[in-house]
């Protein structure tokens, strides 16, 4: 048997799909070369390999979560794509889908996006001093949806992104 008979050899064959070894291995390498790439930004992003004083933590971690996600998305396509399915019908049919998971999370997606207006224009930063509402306390952390303040009592209250956008703040 050579290798290329090895590699034609199909696993799985119905009437929209043909899966051999050949696209089994593809994936593989999909798959890898990801997390490869991720890693490598991951040792960048952290300042590991190419530290730069004047970038702020946030927005290292921002930028990284961002690429980390779309580099993910990516290849599930990919992988989608090389074994045979069409992602076309996929991203078309799941539209509607979307759509209506967005109208539900309409919350959610306010506080993500006021999560990145935060991190990059950075109006308040980690061990900033804030009021907002019924808080006042040390921003500990700052996430994509929502921001930790701790008070002079040491309660961490977890505030929704969006408040610290759509409401008063002093900082």
């Amino acid at each position: 048997m050579s290798i290329k008979e090895i590699l034609n050899y199909s696993l799985i064959e119905t009437n929209n799909l043909h899966i051999t070894v050949y696209n089994l291995l593809m994936v593989a390498l999909i798959l890898i070369i990801t997390e490869i790439i991720i890693w490598v930004l991951h040792r960048i992003f952290k300042k590991k390999i190419y530290p730069k004083p004047n970038i702020d933590i946030g927005k290292s971690y921002t930028i990284y979560r961002l690429i980390k996600y779309f580099l993910w998305i990516t290849a599930i396509l990919l992988v989608l794509q090389t074994i045979g399915l069409k992602v076309t019908f996929i991203l078309a049919g799941s539209a509607a889908l979307l759509v209506g998971l967005g109208l539900g999370l309409q919350e959610i997606f306010r506080d993500i996006v006021s999560g990145l207006i935060l991190l990059f224009e950075r109006n308040m930063k980690i061990n900033d001093v804030v009021e907002v509402e019924e808080a006042i306390g040390k921003v500990k952390e700052i996430g994509f949806r929502t921001t930790k303040v701790e008070t002079r009592d040491n309660i961490i209250h977890i505030i929704p992104n969006s408040k610290f956008i759509t409401r008063e703040v002093i900082n």
